[in-house]
């Protein structure tokens, strides 16, 4: 996203999803999708990349209410919250041992605030969300 390699821990994420259906809602923020129906349960789904700053929280959203999303939205339930983030693309799931997984080292800019650490993946560095923070800044944004 943006460039940057992200990733999530694992144990709250429930599914990812391709084009899942939206409905975007009049007069919310920027950082705000839409819902969409999973599984029986409506879930607001959050613009990742305008989060955490990769992106222009000015970029349009659909015109009409129901829509496909564009790219992949990663459903995740955390602390009794069900939420979804639309990403670009999702990479593959990995299994890293949490002694891979370092403190940040380079300046990130905004995203700092969102990270846990970073770790090595094939040559790149990929950052590691916190998802209390990324939660907390979705409600709260």
């Amino acid at each position: 996203m943006g460039g940057v390699v992200l990733s999530l821990p694992v144990e709250p994420v429930e599914e990812i999803l391709d084009d899942v259906a939206i409905t975007t809602i009049p007069s919310t923020p920027p950082h705000i999708v839409g819902v969409a129906h999973v599984r029986g349960r409506i879930v607001t789904l959050f613009k990742l990349g305008t989060i955490l700053g990769l992106d222009s929280a000015s970029q349009p959203r659909p015109n009409d209410r129901h829509s496909l999303g564009a790219g992949r939205s990663i459903i995740i339930f955390h602390t009794g919250m069900r939420a979804g983030f639309t990403v670009d693309s999702v990479m593959g799931i990995d299994a890293v041992a949490a002694e891979a997984i370092v403190d940040v080292q380079s300046a990130r800019g905004t995203l700092a605030k969102f990270l846990r650490g970073e770790w090595d993946r094939d040559g790149r560095t990929a950052c590691l969300l916190d998802i209390d923070k990324l939660l907390t800044a979705a409600r709260t944004r």
